[in-house]
């Protein structure tokens, strides 16, 4: 199949400040790494995350 190689990993948490964006971060940065490529969805009305993506694709972190 084509899509034998997908994964989809999400955090979820109803508490703030549990660690969901740390953690996606590490996982994010740990994947583009290894070369693999990911999608970002990030629902926090915060943006933390997207803010960090934008700083890590400023710094020619991301991959296109």
């Amino acid at each position: 199949m084509p899509n034998d190689s997908l994964r989809v990993i999400a955090a979820m948490a109803r508490k703030g400040g549990s660690g969901k964006t740390t953690l996606s971060r590490a996982l994010i940065s740990a994947a583009i790494a290894a070369g693999r490529r990911v999608t970002l969805m990030d629902t926090d009305g915060t943006d933390a995350l997207g803010a960090w993506y934008e700083r890590a694709e400023g710094a020619g972190y991301v991959m296109e």
